[in-house]
């Protein structure tokens, strides 16, 4: 019962789970050919895409963690990566936040660039390629870990079990790292990505973030 709870007062989580609500409203309304039905769920859509909004206000509170666990990493030159990852989240949640504020009146309209949510989702797409970056690394790194357990050890330990499952999370976050860039990419206009295909891809996404979460609370 505790990591249900866990999983359910995580606010990651709750962002997930609305966003594949989301993008399945979306996805409804754009292959529904009754007119009411692909009004009421471009409604919906965009309803919960206001509610993610303040779901994800003030996140970037919690990479000041990441940006203070920087300093465990050993490798030089992932490290400056990580730096960068850490501070373009800093930067998309900071603008998101601004222009939640803008679209609830607590900012003036006109205040805020029209340009910044277009450079919000170009910074997100650059981070989609940098966390999956690092999300590879990090494989790789569990995986030769594993690799070399096995040739010193014939039976499987707790250990090499722990391993396994870090190799399948780690796998699982490449896999959404990719979703959204190819989601992002349709939201920057980038050609080679359909509408369907980025519908697909943002509830992919969603649903690979909701496993990784469910397998980091079950373990």
């Amino acid at each position: 019962m505790e990591p249900t709870l866990q999983l359910l007062n995580n606010t990651l989580v709750r962002d997930k789970a609305l966003k594949v609500v989301q993008y399945g409203s979306k996805s409804i309304a754009l292959l529904s050919e009754n007119k009411e039905t692909k009004a009421n769920y471009s409604s919906l859509a965009k309803t919960i895409s206001s509610s993610r909004r303040f779901v994800k206000f003030l996140r970037w509170i919690n990479y000041f963690k990441d940006y203070f666990d920087l300093s465990k990493e050993k490798n030089p030159y992932l490290k400056k990566v990580m730096t960068v990852e850490v501070i373009l989240n800093f930067l998309v949640d900071i603008f998101t936040d601004i222009i939640t504020l803008e679209k609830i009146n607590l900012l003036p309209k006109g205040l805020v660039p029209a340009k910044l949510a277009r450079l919000t989702d170009e910074l997100d797409l650059i981070l989609s390629l940098f966390s999956m970056f690092i999300a590879y690394i990090q494989y790789k790194r569990t995986e030769f870990k594993l690799q070399s357990q096995a040739k010193n050890t014939t039976d499987g330990n707790s250990e090499q079990k722990t391993l396994q499952t870090n190799i399948k999370m780690q796998k699982i976050t490449i896999l959404k790292c990719f979703s959204d860039f190819l989601q992002l990419s349709f939201d920057t206009n980038k050609p080679f990505v359909t509408e369907k295909g980025a519908l697909f891809f943002g509830i992919l996404s969603g649903l690979l973030s909701l496993v990784k979460y469910g397998g980091k609370a079950f373990t």
